[in-house]
């Protein structure tokens, strides 16, 4: 039950975090918010629709292959961020863009620490990464963050936007490691965090 609570709290700082601060400056994003913000924009689908189509086949993919007991939590954060990010997204915050980055990496590090230590993740590509994490035992960092790269810069209407989403995914990685370095019984979580560290 402990683990569900946290899930659940997690997610919903994870959309917070989104809905209230980085979307509503339009600060570039990555991860999988990143890319179904640039297919919403392609098919004008309603962005929290292909949110939710493009985790649920991440999940998938992660059941199959890491099993049910983490495809199990790992969709209860994947269902919750929907009608979370519809919630917050009615109460946007208008800061200037670093401070919107500042607080939403806050934010979005905190939810990303309490995931992971509940023995989840938040979908999308942080499946992947679990998976090459648990198939080789190297955190695939580069990888990631090569596909937020390119999915910012594909999301940044200009310079101003992109260098916000680079602070984000910087603070909240800095928050997360923190967090389950100091928090965390189990260490190893710590080095994961680099995967819960680009968005939903």
């Amino acid at each position: 039950m402990r683990k569900i609570v946290v899930t659940v709290i997690g997610t919903a700082l994870t959309a917070m975090a989104f809905g209230m601060f980085i979307l509503p400056a339009g600060i570039a994003c990555g991860g999988m918010t990143g890319l179904a913000l640039v297919i919403a924009h392609l098919t004008s689908l309603p962005l929290h629709s292909v949110v939710l189509a493009v985790n649920v086949a991440f999940f998938l993919i992660g059941r199959i292959v890491l099993g049910r007991s983490f495809a199990m939590h790992t969709l209860l954060s994947v269902i919750c961020f929907t009608p979370f990010l519809t919630l917050f997204s009615c109460l946007p915050i208008v800061l200037p863009d670093w401070m919107s980055a500042l607080y939403g990496g806050i934010l979005l590090g905190i939810g990303s620490a309490m995931i992971l230590s509940a023995g989840a993740s938040s979908g999308g590509f942080d499946v992947l990464g679990t998976i090459v994490w648990r198939m080789s035992g190297h955190s695939p960092t580069m990888i990631m963050y090569g596909l937020d790269a390119v999915i910012m810069c594909a999301n940044a209407e200009n310079l101003n936007k992109l260098l916000p989403g680079i602070l984000v995914s910087i603070t909240a990685w800095a928050v997360s490691t923190i967090i389950l370095h100091v928090f965390s019984e189990n260490r190893a979580y710590a080095g994961h965090a680099l995967l819960n560290s680009r968005g939903i």
